[in-house]
């Protein structure tokens, strides 16, 4: 936008500052200029300046004058542009209605005008804002369109009267049965569109469109002032309905400023009456009641934490008293509360656009100040980077697993909807696809798709683990839903184990799937509890889940002191996997934060050192019948129970059945048994041979 600088110094105090310093703070505090124009035939230059989408204030002179009074900190030359004039009641002449499309509105005749010339320092201003001048009227319009930037339009009265229209707006009808003389009307056709009226014919369309014929020349005699600012809103509003946008329409969508409508409307009657020498009728007009001016709270460490510290003055922070002058150079009111060390400012009216959030002032003040007196240097850290503990052991898990030659595949979040109804599904209300239209609520599903797609490609060495998000229903309360992250892995290998290059190889077996697992617990210090699986007693592994095991061939992992359950292990259905492949597949998956709760980690003086004892052991080897369904653990917990001091260790060092009856099983149990400070005596065998004689009993 163009500006003329001799116009400038008419509104603001420029005498201490040269045009090159004006230009230099300008550029420095964020505004681009495109070119420079000096014009010796006015003895005026041009500015061209480019202005953000978020300052439309400074769309005008009397915007561009408030935003330079506030850089370089100097006065208007009239407390007329400092003053926010608002009409907050409609007024006793006011013949309008409720307006849907508007903010302000303001309407007079004027007759018996005089056509003479526009004055020289006019036509030199319009110059100045490269605008070419053509009579006063127009020069009048153009003037205050580009001192204040407000929607004033001047039309012709006896064009009116004789009705000689040729303008088309959009499908308008004409309104019936005028009684004012104004008439200001809502159409009654297909669109909610408001138009102003001037006996019987249409003026203008609110906010759209104005009626070109009606307006004025350089032989005007009687002549309607008319002045508006529309809702931002209703003016988004109908140019969606009719897919139109016109020049009126983009200035109002922008948001006109309220406060300078009243004092652009009166000086446009003050230079009309000046220099037409006509007659002035009364004003019918509308205001819509403002809202208080916005204020905002802001603490002095907030902006401290945002600004930083400036070069100067010892590399400190801004201070109070140099932070207030800026605001209050910014006409932001600002009040501070030493208690709460808190900034309290008023928003100006033409400022409430772009000042909205904390940030906003903040950056006002640093602009103000200059942004580059402040520190532009990031504070040097030398401390490593903070990992939490489920972190820690996620990295851990996948490093151990990635040493076994497992590979680490990811997944979608989003499944295919479940055909089985499941209460803790959580679906999607508007899925993109029907292959994502439910969240998963376990990893192992998407494994065993990926485990059967490389079985179809003829990829039958994969093994595979994935760390991911799983997410079920909250029972307990149903609005809200559980995200835990899982791991999950699906084991199994035909050419797991060779011994040699003449023997053949073997695949994965139970134990040694079961060992690999173990050896991560290990590491982890995780104390976990393998248990048999009992349906009736499962809590929080997912039957879904359960579905894809041997049952038989299965355990649930718990915490081994709160007994929680943490996941499950065993091996995986050849169903489920819809191909024989020659070989069983293990599989487990644990919930990453319950495992979290079994881990113990001990630091050095938690251990303590206890020497081998120097004495012999003497051992008793138990062969103990259990019917199925028993549980060896028992068996072992009743043998601890018994607190013999000198029971150093219980192993099972066989285990074997009867072909003839199947339902029981011979399990071999070792007990060790051994004093720290002594030999065992006789004394001492008989009291082993006793608790033996005794569990055996039981």
């Amino acid at each position: 936008m163009k500006f003329s600088f001799e116009w400038l110094k008419q509104i603001i105090n420029l005498q201490k500052i040269t045009f090159n310093e004006l230009v230099e703070k300008l550029i420095l505090s964020g505004f681009e200029i495109e070119t420079i124009e000096n014009k010796p035939n006015i003895k005026d230059i041009t500015i061209d300046l480019s202005i953000t989408t978020n300052r439309l204030d400074m769309t005008s002179i009397i915007g561009l004058a408030r935003e330079i009074s506030t850089i370089v900190n100097t006065s208007f030359l009239s407390d007329l542009y400092l003053s926010n004039r608002y009409n907050n009641k409609i007024l006793p002449n006011n013949i309008f209605k409720i307006s849907k499309s508007l903010f302000d509105i303001k309407i007079n005749t004027i007759t018996n005008l005089v056509n003479c010339l526009s004055p020289q320092w006019l036509i030199n201003y319009l110059i100045g804002c490269d605008i070419k001048p053509r009579y006063v009227l127009n020069d009048i319009q153009e003037y205050i369109k580009i001192k204040w930037g407000q929607d004033i339009e001047i039309f012709d009265i006896s064009k009116i009267n004789h009705n000689t229209t040729n303008h088309t707006f959009f499908n308008f009808k004409k309104v019936n049965s005028i009684k004012e003389k104004f008439i200001y009307e809502q159409c009654l056709s297909r669109l909610d569109y408001e138009i102003l009226m001037y006996k019987n014919t249409i003026l203008s369309v609110m906010g759209l469109e104005s009626n070109q014929d009606f307006f004025c020349n350089s032989k005007t005699s009687s002549i309607i002032v008319l002045g508006t600012i529309c809702k931002p809103e209703y003016i988004t509003e109908i140019t969606e309905q009719l897919s139109i946008r016109t020049d009126k329409s983009i200035r109002h969508q922008k948001k006109i400023l309220r406060c300078d409508f009243i004092n652009a409307y009166n000086e446009t009657l003050q230079l009309i009456a000046t220099y037409g020498k006509g007659t002035i009728g009364l004003s019918q007009e509308y205001h819509k009641i403002n809202n208080v001016p916005k204020k905002i709270f802001i603490e002095r460490e907030y902006i401290n934490n945002i600004l930083g510290k400036t070069k100067k003055c010892n590399n400190r922070y801004l201070s109070v008293n140099r932070t207030f002058h800026i605001l209050k150079q910014l006409k932001f009111q600002p009040i501070y509360n030493n208690n709460y060390k808190k900034f309290q400012i008023t928003i100006p009216r033409y400022r409430e656009n772009d000042i909205v959030n904390k940030i906003d002032v903040i950056e006002e003040i640093g602009r103000i100040h200059g942004f580059d007196y402040f520190n532009d240097n990031l504070k040097f850290y030398n401390k490593k980077g903070y990992i939490s503990q489920k972190q820690y052991i996620i990295k851990y898990i996948k490093q151990v697993l990635r040493s076994y030659g497992l590979n680490e595949v990811n997944h979608y979040s989003l499944k295919n909807k479940s055909y089985i109804p499941n209460l803790k599904n959580i679906s999607l209300y508007n899925p993109l696809i029907e292959d994502q239209s439910e969240l998963r609520h376990n990893i192992l599903q998407n494994l065993i798709t990926t485990k059967i797609f490389n079985i179809k490609q003829k990829n039958l060495q994969n093994e595979i683990f994935e760390v991911g998000k799983i997410f079920t229903k909250n029972t307990v309360q149903k609005k809200d839903y559980i995200e835990n992250i899982h791991i999950a892995s699906i084991l199994g290998n035909s050419n797991f184990s060779q011994n040699s290059w003449y023997t053949k190889a073997e695949p994965l077996s139970w134990f040694q799937a079961k060992g690999l697992l173990e050896e991560i617990f290990e590491k982890l210090n995780a104390q976990i509890l393998w248990k048999k699986i009992d349906i009736r007693h499962i809590k929080t592994i997912d039957h879904s889940l359960l579905n894809m095991f041997k049952l038989q061939r299965s355990a649930i992992l718990c915490n081994s002191n709160t007994k929680e359950e943490i996941g499950i292990f065993g091996e995986i259905k050849s169903n489920v996997l819809q191909k024989n492949i020659g070989h069983s597949t293990y599989s487990f998956e644990i919930n990453i934060d319950y495992l979290i709760k079994t881990i113990n980690t001990k630091n050095h003086l938690q251990y303590k050192i206890k020497p081998y004892s120097l004495y012999p052991s003497v051992t008793r080897d138990l062969s103990i019948i259990l019917n199925q369904g028993e549980d060896l653990e028992y068996i072992k917990q009743s043998i601890i129970n018994r607190n013999n001091d000198l029971l150093e260790s219980i192993e099972i060092f066989n285990a074997y059945k009867d072909k003839k009856n199947l339902k029981t099983r011979n399990i071999g149990l070792r007990l060790i048994y051994r004093a720290q400070n002594r030999s065992l005596n006789k004394i001492d065998m008989k009291n082993i041979d006793n608790d033996i004689n005794f569990l055996l009993q039981k």
